[in-house]
This record gives structure tokens, C-alpha cells and sequence, in this order.
């Protein structure tokens, strides 16, 4: 799960990097969800077709809005082994409001990356 993508055009090697970083490369379907709680960035994200190399490399990517200072949903909730965040902090953001959300992801044992 990647939080706060925001509008750039180059996720693609966010992919390789989660691949490389968590140890993926012998998962069986492997999957990158990528979320932004602006839906402009999810449409511009789609728009630049970001995530063909990840589909191209057999994983699983998806787009959608997500704002992970609402509560988590239930299906979401313990669903990832990693979660990525990237340039998440730049303005009035409560950091214990990003961990609570990070820890409702992550399965036990998953792994958080904070850029």
C-alpha cells in the first residue's frame, strides 16, 4: 500500500522498489495499491497510465482515493505486508495520526517505509 502518491507521472519504479525492498520477487501475485485522498491525483495518475510497468511485471495495481486520516475500513484493515509513504509529512500533519493508520494496514510483522 503506498499513501499520498500525489501527482506524479514516474510510479512506476515504485514497484521495482517495493519489489526489490520487501523481498517480493517470489510472491505469487503480487499487488501495489496506490491511494491519494485527492481524487485529481488518482485521475492524473490513471491519465499518465503510471502503473502499465507494475501490471506489465504481472503485479496487481490499483489507483483509488484514500484519506488515512479517516478510519480504516474494514477490509482494508491488517491487509498489506508493507506500506510505503512518501513526502506524507510537508504540512500540518499529526505524525501519531500516520502511525495509527500505518499500524491498521500493516499485517503483523509488515514493514513501513517513510521517505
Amino acid at each position: 500500500l503506498e499513501l499520498g502518491c500525489g501527482i506524479s507521472p514516474a510510479l512506476g519504479g515504485l514497484g521495482r522498489a517495493a519489489h526489490v525492498t520487501i523481498g517480493a520477487p517470489d510472491a505469487v501475485n503480487p499487488s501495489l495499491s496506490i491511494t491519494d485522498c485527492n481524487p485529481a491525483a488518482i485521475r492524473a495518475l490513471e491519465a499518465a497510465n503510471s502503473l502499465a510497468e507494475c501490471r506489465d511485471k504481472g503485479w496487481q495495481a490499483s489507483a483509488r482515493v484514500l484519506d488515512w486520516s479517516q478510519p480504516v475500513e474494514e477490509r482494508m484493515a491488517k491487509a498489506f505486508s508493507a506500506v510505503i509513504a512518501s513526502e506524507v509529512l510537508y504540512y500540518n500533519v499529526d505524525v501519531n495520526e500516520l502511525l495509527r493508520a500505518v499500524h491498521a494496514f500493516l499485517r503483523p510483522g509488515g514493514v513501513f517505509l517513510l521517505a
